[in-house]
């Protein structure tokens, strides 16, 4: 008999494993409509590469589930964000390698479909002359997925912040003249900076010319 001849490594063909999901992660996504790409690792278990992926997800506690199809070996697609706000949405990825069965599906990951606040200065208005001491500063605040939980208003000069205030749950203040001084004849812009409890933020400015009647010199 001749000698034994060595055939390369043959591998049984197994179905994969669950793929590694990295994105998006559990958390918010921002406004009903906007991307959600989702990114997942093809998990082989027999070496073999991906030849098919598929996407479900489920808004209603996975009582029922749409599905998407991924031909190919991409390892991203887009899951169509016709949610409703302040849903809750389950979604799974799996994929196919070179065995005819699909993988495991990769553990749920939730969604939650929140829409970003808005914010805009009641108090002064855009372009109205700050003539006055202490600067009235108000703004009207709607968030339709939680409450205000922190604002901040940052008051602007010649590129510089040159005051700042933590306001909380307020939606107004006043800026007096002990802690600001705006230089005359100088455009103010005050900026209001709103985080909701969704965990969104948003924010707004509005730019005022500085114009009062400063004191005449005294004799």
């Amino acid at each position: 008999a001749s000698a034994w001849a060595v055939s390369q490594a043959a591998i049984p063909l197994i179905a994969p494993s669950a793929p590694t999901v990295s994105a998006p992660a559990d958390g918010v996504v921002a406004t009903p409509g906007s991307a959600i790409r989702a990114r997942w690792a093809h998990q082989s278990a027999d070496w073999s590469a991906q030849s098919a992926a598929q996407i479900r997800w489920s808004a209603d506690g996975g009582a029922t589930w749409e599905a998407l199809d991924v031909a190919g070996g991409a390892s991203e697609a887009a899951i169509p964000n016709a949610f409703s706000v302040n849903s809750t949405v389950q979604w799974q990825v799996r994929t196919k390698g070179a065995h005819p069965d699909w993988g495991a599906w990769s553990p749920t990951r939730v969604l939650l479909i929140r829409q970003v606040p808005t914010v805009a200065f009641a108090s002064p208005v855009m372009g109205a002359a700050v003539g006055e001491l202490p600067v009235e500063v108000a703004v009207a605040y709607d968030d339709p997925s939680g409450e205000l939980a922190a604002l901040r208003v940052d008051a602007i000069q010649r590129g510089e912040v040159v005051w700042s205030r933590e306001l909380g749950a307020s939606t107004s203040c006043a800026i007096p003249a002990a802690e600001l001084v705006p230089e005359n004849g100088a455009d103010l812009t005050l900026r209001a900076t709103a985080a909701s409890t969704s965990t969104l933020q948003t924010s707004c400015e509005v730019t005022c010319p500085v114009d009062y009647i400063a004191p005449a010199k005294p004799s």
